[in-house]
């Protein structure tokens, strides 16, 4: 057993955790109607955060629509009101 590597924490931050909390940020200015719509571009781990990320703003009453960026593998996420 090696004791220098530390143990894995069920609290361990995880890559996409970052990009997860700006999405989450926009949707709840959108929800708070301080801002119509909200794009957060350049997603990396859009496809592994984009999922929890619709959930939850559905439950909040607005939108995640996403988008392929522009000449790459990267998503777009815009934040809108469901209208």
């Amino acid at each position: 057993m090696d004791i220098t590597a530390a143990p894995a924490s069920p609290h361990a931050q995880q890559p996409w955790d970052g990009e997860e909390r700006l999405v989450r940020g926009a949707i709840l200015m959108v929800a708070s109607k301080a801002s119509p719509r909200v794009m957060v571009a350049g997603i990396v781990f859009g496809e592994t955060i984009v999922d929890r990320c619709k959930r939850a703003a559905l439950e909040a009453g607005v939108r995640v629509v996403t988008r392929p960026a522009a000449g790459s593998d990267r998503l777009d996420l815009m934040v809108e009101a469901i209208r």
